[in-house]
């Protein structure tokens, strides 16, 4: 319900302003022509026995070397 709400509230004030949201599961793609990328933590503090499960989970969501450098951004 949180997340519905959220995407609902982003979506209400990007047409207020002129601006759109996208939504992408590719890594390479969501960084593509971008100049800031911020990221979250995977594992959060307290909850460090998910950690394995996590890194293996989101591992090809990473923002390592590659996706960060300009070719693939489309630079």
């Amino acid at each position: 319900m949180v997340c519905n709400l959220t995407l609902c509230l982003t979506r209400r004030r990007c047409s207020q302003n002129g601006t759109t949201v996208y939504y992408t599961n590719d890594p390479y793609e969501a960084v593509e022509g971008c100049d800031v990328i911020v990221t979250d933590t995977w594992v959060s503090m307290g909850v460090e026995e998910e950690k394995e499960r996590r890194m293996k989970d989101f591992s090809g969501y990473q923002v390592d070397e590659k996706v960060r450098s300009s070719e693939s951004r489309g630079r």
